[in-house]
């Protein structure tokens, strides 16, 4: 369903949390066809990836309401979030100020306006003890970033019914704009650093790309869709450090096991919360296997 005509200008896009790891890639996903409008709090991204970018807070409802009123948006992806769940775990108010609030505003203004609106949510709010969940499954959160993520979810049905709802898994690859975990791995390796890894927390990871190009192909949707866009294996962080290090190369022995009882975490982390993501690859949603993922942040 395509909700933009075809005419000669762009369509534009606000993507918010554009500095974040996911929305950066974002931005460049939409580069090409969209007139991409770029919210951050505390980086700016540069202009290849954005010709219009703001600094802000959404937190902040009055410049809130006038950035929607200056960028006049086509639609919006909402990326920005407070997103280690420990941050949240100990500050609460903070995760629920921009996780749940923000989002609220967000909800309520391209309801206001009509336009489309994609929320990005996450595999914690289930709570980890049959995995492979699937859209119409139950949540039930064990920390505090999966509780807000799941009153979001809620107050954006309430308020935009016919927004798109994507639950991301944990993610991976290289950062547009800063160092990822994947890069400070690497270095590690390289230096002959040992790795731990859980070997009893499962996920279904995926890299940035391949989230940010799911993500834009389904924010015009606008069908009340929940999407899980997981990848189509189940892994472990400890089998992934590995992974990583035969992709480059580097010795795998280097990576040790490590179990979630032997370290003590402010938030709750679930055993396992790998998605079922069938029905997004029926809509069109192309996940590559983790060795090809790996692979080509090798050849990049």
């Amino acid at each position: 369903m395509q909700l933009f005509s075809n005419e000669a200008k762009k369509p534009r896009v606000l993507v918010t949390g554009a500095s974040g790891f996911l929305g950066a890639h974002i931005c460049r996903a939409l580069n090409q066809d969209y007139e991409v409008l770029a919210q951050s709090h505390q980086v700016t991204l540069p202009e290849d990836l954005a010709p219009f970018r703001v600094r802000q807070d959404l937190c902040d409802a009055e410049l809130t309401q006038a950035m929607f009123r200056n960028l006049t948006p086509d639609a919006v992806i909402h990326a920005a979030a407070l997103s280690d769940p420990n941050t949240c775990q100990q500050q609460p108010e903070r995760s629920l100020q921009v996780n749940v609030e923000a989002t609220r505003l967000l909800a309520a203004l391209c309801a206001e306006r009509d336009i489309p609106l994609l929320f990005t949510s996450t595999d914690l709010v289930f709570d980890g003890r049959q995995g492979v969940y699937r859209e119409s499954d139950p949540v039930n959160p064990i920390n505090r970033y999966g509780e807000h993520k799941a009153m979001a979810e809620k107050l954006i049905r309430e308020q935009h019914p016919r927004a798109t709802i994507v639950r991301m898994p944990w993610m991976f690859g290289l950062g547009l704009l800063k160092p990822s975990g994947v890069t400070q791995w690497l270095e590690r390796l390289r230096q002959g650093e040992t790795l731990t890894g859980f070997v009893d927390e499962y996920r279904s990871a995926v890299d940035y790309a391949t989230a940010a190009q799911g993500i834009v192909r389904f924010f015009q949707m606008q069908q009340g869709l929940t999407l899980h866009l997981g990848g189509i294996e189940t892994v472990s962080r400890h089998h992934f450090l590995k992974a990583l290090a035969r992709t480059f190369g580097l010795d795998e022995d280097l990576v040790q096991e490590q179990k979630q009882r032997d370290v003590i975490m402010p938030a709750k982390r679930p055993r396992d919360v790998s998605l079922d993501s069938r029905r997004a690859r029926g809509l069109g949603y192309k996940t590559p296997f983790m060795d090809e993922m790996l692979a080509e942040l090798r050849n990049i």
